[in-house]
């Protein structure tokens, strides 16, 4: 196999370590964002649409975007333009705070009381033993750095995956038409 080969071989993995970010479409409807509302309030009612809330700080509307088979869950959130009598949503997701949050509390209490019992073990047991146990303690149980990205990028894939699904629900639920993204 000549080194050509080699090349291509590795670019599928390069590729799959970097993933591409996901574009969401925009949606443009004839409504105005009050029958935004109201729509999407009723199907939210008949469970069309989870994790829908109204008007919020962050635009018109959010929704859950899930990271299904994956940690951590993201919002969609709905900023809507209105101009010449229709109204133009732009979609984007932020990640929800409390999971990784919560996620990282635990780890922390459920790893760190590991460190000094395993210290006073070693202690009473060797008296030759001197290291602070925590230098290597630490590195061998938490290789989170590593493990939290790469679960966040899972997270973010997965999520990005169903806000789009949901994106495609709402174009039905809205009468609403794709907007083609040019570059500017």
């Amino acid at each position: 196999m000549d080194q050509t080969d080699s090349k291509t071989s590795n670019q599928p993995q390069e590729a799959k370590a970097q993933p591409q970010p996901v574009i969401l479409p925009e949606l443009q409807t004839s409504l105005s964002p009050d029958e935004i509302i109201a729509r999407l309030d009723k199907a939210s009612r008949r469970g069309k649409l989870a994790g829908f809330i109204a008007r919020t700080s962050r635009g018109l509307f959010e929704a859950d975007a899930f990271a299904e088979g994956a940690q951590f869950d993201r919002s969609l959130i709905a900023v809507a333009k209105s101009d010449s009598g229709s109204t133009q949503l732009v979609f984007s997701t932020k990640a929800k705070p409390t999971l990784p949050t919560v996620f990282a509390v635990v780890i922390v209490l459920t790893i760190w009381p590991g460190e000094p019992i395993t210290h006073s073990m070693l202690v009473t047991y060797f008296s030759w033993y001197q290291i602070q146990t925590w230098w290597w303690y630490l590195p061998l149980c938490l290789p989170l750095p590593f493990t939290y990205r790469k679960m966040l990028k899972r997270s973010h894939t997965a999520a990005a995956s169903h806000a789009l699904e949901t994106i495609s629900k709402l174009e039905k639920l809205l009468d609403a038409n794709t907007v083609t993204q040019t570059d500017d």
